[in-house]
Order: C-alpha cells, then structure tokens, then sequence
C-alpha cells in the first residue's frame, strides 16, 4: 500500500514540476513586461517549452512504434483539432494512463483474484483520458480565440477598406494576428491560394474552430460575397456589435463576482474573523471561569 502511494506521488510530483517549468517563461515575460525590460532571449523559452509536460508527453509519444501509434491515435484527430493540442501529445497522455492507472493498482491491491478485472477496468479508463482532456480543453482553446478574434476582425475591416481583396486580407492579417488565429487564418488563405472555394475554406475554418462568434463572421463574409454587398461595410457592422457582446459579457462576469465570493467570505473569512476576535476574549473568560 505505502509503495502504491508512493509512487502514485512521484507521478504527481513530476507532472506538478513539468506543470510549473511551463508556467516559468510566461511569468518571466509579464514580469519583464510589468517592469519595462525586455530581454529578448528565445533559446530559453524554447528550452523551457520542450521540458513542459505536453513537450514530454510529445517525446512519450514519438518512442512508440508507427503501426502501435497510428492505431492508438485514430479517434483523437477530432478532438485534437478542436482542443488545441496536437495527436502526439493526446497520444502520449494515453500511453501514460494506460501503463500507469494498471500498475498504480497492482501496488494496492497485489495478485488478488478481482485484479484482472480491475486492470481492465483501468487500461479502458487510461485509453479514454486523452478524449476526457481534449474536452476539458476545448473551452480554454475557444476562450483562447475569443481573446485575439475582436483586433483580428478590426485588422481585417482595415485591410478590406483599404482596397485589398478577401484572400490579401487574409494573408495580411494571419501576418499580425496572434496564435492561435494566426495560424488558423494561414491555413485558409493557402486553401484559397491553391483554387479551394471560397465557401469550403471558410466552411473549413468554422470546423477547425467551432466559435460562434467565427461562425457568424465567417457567414456574413459569404453573404457579402454572395448578394454583391459591400465587405468592408460588413465587417464594420460585425466588428461593432462583436465588441458590444464582449463587453456584455464582461459586465455580466463582473455582476457574478459578489456572488462567487460569498462561499469564501461566509465559510474562510468570517470564522477566521470571529476566532480572531472574540478568541482572546472567550479564552481569558474561560481561564478566570476555571
């Protein structure tokens, strides 16, 4: 039982550590940011990104056979693609579960009888985490595109108004964008470059990032395109009422705070209070008393 524990500590403790080492080069540079120094270094950071724990789990995943791989990693391109993680890091989180959840209860349990059944129970268990991650996931890659789509669709009202076409636009946005808007944008305008319609590669982004904010987006650019309207006024429209929502939103996040805050203030601060002031007191009463 204490080697079970044991290890099933030094697991955490080296996901805790691969956690914080990927943490370090974003609070370094808000650090640098708050202070006005910007050192410039790349090399760290990349040495930092490799040593994170999807960089592991990568490395995990590229040790295993190409046939083993390619049948372990068939069901995850879905849930990849709309999670924003790759299918080697997905994969490796599987192989992990798979070899650790079994072992992890052969230290508890040892050769009892129901172990077979409980091994089994467990490699299912492994081989279904990635797709459980994938859909924590989702969310924060969503919110991830939420954050850079405003400034992307003000960039792209710019470019239009400014006599580019679609596809330039495009291109010249993907340029300034931030990931990961960025990268999604290059692959639709490399999809246009190469004779793909117009409909199907803004049908493909949509897929990629099943937003609805991009979807409303993409589908006034193809009702623009369609009915002969003007693009640029269209994406002044979108672009002021895309605002207006976000601050909607914010507002409504901020009129929920008092009420998240009441669980903590009732059940943490208010009997840390009460012991620290009427503690001494009730103490000092207590010991005349006896």
């Amino acid at each position: 039982m204490a080697i079970g524990f044991g290890f099933l500590l030094f697991v955490l403790s080296v996901i805790f550590i691969c956690k914080g080492i990927s943490h370090k080069g974003i609070a370094l540079s808000r650090l640098e940011k708050i202070s006005g120094k910007q050192s410039g270094k790349t090399d760290d950071k990349k040495g930092i990104k490799k040593l994170s724990f999807w960089g592991i789990m990568t490395a995990i995943s590229n040790i295993v056979p190409s046939k083993l791989k390619n049948f372990l990693k068939s069901d995850l391109e879905k849930h990849a693609m709309h999670s924003g993680r790759s299918k080697e890091e997905l994969l490796g989180v599987r192989i992990i579960a798979m070899i650790v959840l079994p072992l992890f209860a052969l230290r508890i349990f040892g050769t009892a009888p129901f172990m077979f059944f409980i091994a089994a129970c467990l490699v299912a268990a492994g081989y279904s985490s990635p797709i459980l991650i994938a859909n924590m996931e989702i969310e924060r890659h969503l919110e991830e595109f939420r954050k850079v789509l405003p400034p992307a669709v003000d960039m792209l009202y710019t470019f239009v108004l400014g006599g580019k076409n679609l596809y330039q636009a495009f291109i010249s946005v993907a340029a300034v964008s931030r990931e990961p808007l960025k990268g999604e944008f290059e692959k639709t305008a490399r999809e246009i470059e190469f004779g793909s319609p117009l409909a199907e590669a803004l049908g493909r982004l949509e897929e990629r990032c099943p937003l609805p904010e991009l979807g409303l987006l993409l589908n006034s650019i193809l009702e623009s395109e369609k009915r002969g309207y003007p693009l640029s006024e269209t994406l002044s429209v979108f672009s002021k009422e895309l605002r207006l929502k976000r601050r909607d939103a914010l507002k409504m996040r901020i009129a929920k705070a008092p009420i998240k805050l009441l669980a903590p203030l009732i059940f943490l601060i208010l009997p840390a209070s009460i012991i620290l002031t009427v503690g001494p007191t009730f103490l000092v009463a207590l010991k005349k008393v006896l």
